[in-house]
């Protein structure tokens, strides 16, 4: 009989079947023209890594099922087999039951480009944010980037293959935690922009105090955002979060109890801060008077 009659009408000797039945990991004997679809199901039943050898087009969803349940051991060895799947929705019920029992990167790792969707990605980078390192990059967004950030901070920005153009200031500053001065310290030096090193000031003042060479000297002795945040609470004896200075910064009024000036301290004063000239306001309501100055008061 032509193997072409034999893969079209599946005639499988029995010995096969029980062969498989007994002992399953020796499914690889089984020449390529006696392994049917209903063989390989029956080898996969037994021994899950039998679908790393059977062929793509006889892979179906309940086959990967079964081969999935087939190893109940919770490893990373149990979730290659996840590597073996084809079908995205298949592959993330299997992600979902893997979660909490295996490493999420190790879990990332199995699972096919090709195969992966934004599903799959989001789930992945929500459990762990380093698992962005093996989405896709058609798949690598700011959106993700910042689920993974908020995740994991930002050493998760640190790996080569996650896209240059999603490390946003938007992103970075996501990733800055509270009481965590690595996570400021993982921005690269040319990324520490004056806003970023504003909100870093804020959040680790003590810190920042001691590791001056932490913020980049353009950023120290520039007309900034970061400048003026410290150039604002001088001359106010007061502290602002980034926030406020922000706002200050983009030209909005901050109403002070004093502000010092060369000319002396001004008390009860609504200021306002021009990135055009870098020119400060001072407006006294109860005086009626608007005075200009540099942006050293």
């Amino acid at each position: 009989m032509k193997k072409e009659a034999i893969k079209k009408e599946w005639h499988v000797p029995e010995k096969y079947h029980a062969q498989v039945r007994e002992k399953p990991e020796t499914f690889y004997k089984v020449p390529h023209e006696y392994r049917s679809p209903q063989l390989c199901l029956e080898a996969v039943r037994g021994w899950g890594y039998n679908l790393g050898i059977v062929p793509e087009e006889m892979k179906t969803r309940e086959m990967c099922r079964e081969a999935f349940n087939a190893s109940p051991d919770l490893d990373y060895g149990h979730c290659a087999i996840i590597g073996f799947m084809p079908f995205a929705d298949v592959v993330l019920e299997c992600l979902k039951d893997s979660a909490g029992g295996t490493d999420m990167t190790d879990l990332a790792a199995t699972v096919r480009p090709e195969v992966m969707d934004r599903e799959i990605a989001g789930f992945l980078v929500g459990k762990d944010g380093h698992c962005l390192q093996y989405v896709p990059v058609h798949l690598q967004t700011e959106e993700l980037a910042l689920m993974a950030v908020r995740t994991s901070g930002n050493a998760a920005l640190l790996h080569r293959s996650v896209r240059e153009d999603i490390k946003t200031e938007k992103v970075y500053m996501a990733g800055m935690e509270e009481g965590c001065f690595q996570s400021f310290l993982h921005i690269p030096p040319d990324r520490r922009t004056p806003e970023i090193c504003l909100v870093a000031e804020k959040l680790y003042p003590d810190v920042v105090r001691a590791r001056p060479d932490s913020i980049p000297e353009a950023v120290r002795n520039g007309c900034n955002i970061y400048t003026l945040g410290n150039l604002l609470e001088k001359a106010c004896g007061e502290r602002f979060d980034a926030g406020t200075v922000k706002r200050v910064y983009e030209g909005k009024p901050l109403r002070v109890k004093q502000f010092t000036t060369p000319t002396g301290v001004m008390n009860d004063t609504v200021i306002r801060f021009s990135k055009e000239n870098s020119r400060f306001q001072y407006d006294q309501p109860h005086k009626n008077r608007m005075i200009k100055r540099g942006m050293k008061p």
